[in-house]
């Protein structure tokens, strides 16, 4: 008797889930069960559309993406994985579209997860539930009618939760919905008075991102007017032979050279579209101003872990360099709010051949 779907997902989850955990800062079991709350979700949406024959059909294409990727070279793992999680992040625009924060929000309060980790763990289980559906398709030689009749199965033993219990669930989360507003509003009457304060750099507006598909059939999301847009750009227009950008969304540990866990959604669009155009080379420099000078060493050891970073993502090493600059005097005074942040920049200089 064949294992069902959602078992054979669920017991992929703990090896994920632990390194989750380790990076995020999240207790195991609050990973592990964000992890099977977003299983659950995805199947469930993916139930109720299962007489979408398109999108059937692009979810045979993503899993065969996926494939692909797990068959890459073990000597850089994440770099083999870009791909699959990639493939991953379509399947969720595919069925939530580019805003997840209610499926968010649904996940933080099943599991106790901080709103910050939902994300990630979201993101992690996506290519999970692939691999799975994956293995299935390839077993059982399936077209889209097939998977479609899979899917529907799977997604009725989530269906059972009452009528009445549902209606409850959803009164709650109107409540809720319009005490939320009721802050924003009064939030952003208290800024109109005060002056709004500047986003933290790891933070990303979603009502500002543009999906980009590149020229090797992967599409990413990212900023409309950030670095990795102004990247694009230059890359498309072929304006100059020299760029510097600014990763805007890179953060670094306090006194450490290890990039905090912020960091990776840009890093691993800026390796998706390095690997997308090969005749880029690319030179990694680490800003030390306002660094003490006892602290100076960090900026080498930083701009190193980006080009660890980036490797990591499948970027051949061949094609980056790194290199400090700067001076101790800070750029931004670090006795002001985002002062320390703005001090520790990443900058890209990328040379088209």
């Amino acid at each position: 008797m064949a294992i069902p779907l959602t078992d054979s997902i669920f017991a992929m989850l703990p090896e994920t889930a632990g390194h989750l955990a380790g990076r995020l800062g999240e207790p195991p079991t609050a990973v592990t069960l964000g992890m099977k709350t977003a299983v659950e979700a995805i199947l469930r949406a993916l139930s109720a559309r299962s007489h979408d024959a398109a999108l059937m059909k692009e979810i045979i294409n993503l899993t065969a993406c996926s494939a692909e990727s797990n068959a890459g070279d073990g000597d850089t793992p994440r770099g083999s994985g870009l791909a699959r999680k990639l493939a991953g992040e379509n399947l969720l625009r595919a069925i939530f579209g580019s805003d997840h924060s209610t499926l968010e929000a649904t996940i933080a309060k099943a599991s106790g997860l901080e709103r910050a980790s939902v994300g990630p763990v979201v993101r992690a289980t996506a290519p999970l539930v692939l691999q799975a559906i994956g293995q299935r398709l390839q077993a059982g030689k399936m077209n889209a009618g097939a998977l479609a009749s899979l899917l529907s199965s799977t997604g009725n033993g989530f269906q059972s939760a009452p009528v009445e219990s549902m209606r409850t669930r959803w009164a709650m989360a109107a409540v809720v919905v319009c005490f939320l507003g009721f802050l924003w509003l009064s939030g952003w009457a208290m800024q109109s008075v005060k002056g709004a304060s500047p986003a933290s750099p790891g933070s990303l507006d979603s009502a500002a991102t543009i999906s980009r598909r590149l020229p090797n059939g992967l599409t990413i999301d990212i900023p409309r007017d950030g670095p990795e847009s102004r990247l694009l750009s230059f890359i498309e227009s072929r304006a100059g032979k020299t760029i510097v950008i600014d990763l805007d969304r890179v953060e670094f540990h306090p006194g450490k050279a290890t990039p905090e866990s912020v960091s990776e959604d840009q890093l691993q669009d800026v390796a998706a579209i390095l690997n997308a155009y090969p005749n880029l080379t690319v030179k990694i420099e680490a800003d030390n101003s306002g660094l003490a000078e006892r602290a100076v060493a960090l900026s080498p050891n930083r701009a190193r872990a980006i080009i660890h970073e980036l490797t990591d993502w499948g970027v051949l090493p061949s094609r980056l360099t790194s290199e400090s600059i700067g001076d101790p005097r800070s750029t931004a005074a670090n006795s002001t709010q985002g002062g320390p942040a703005q001090n520790r920049l990443v900058k890209l200089r990328i040379i088209a051949r």
